[in-house]
């Protein structure tokens, strides 16, 4: 998958916007072995990471908070559309 495909699966894995700014093009192959943390869910071993201790450990990419904007499109309205 593309780096962008790949901030895509980070954006729905963590919750949170995930941008790509690597700067690297093209199609990678990749395993990437995590843990999610939850209540109901095993805690993060040596073997299973946590998210962003695993991307910096197996591919040697970090997850950097930062601030700016972001594109929304807010819908704050919908109706059925009438006959003609």
């Amino acid at each position: 998958m593309t780096m962008e495909k790949f901030a895509e699966l980070l954006t729905s894995l963590i919750e949170q916007p995930v941008l790509d700014h690597t700067g690297l093009e093209g199609d990678y192959r990749f395993v990437l072995k995590f843990s999610r943390v939850g209540p109901d869910l095993p805690p993060p071993s040596d073997e299973y990471p946590v998210i962003p201790t695993a991307l910096q450990e197996q591919l040697g990419l970090t997850l950097q908070r930062v601030q700016g904007a972001l594109k929304l499109l807010v819908i704050d309205h919908i109706e059925r559309p009438t006959p003609n």
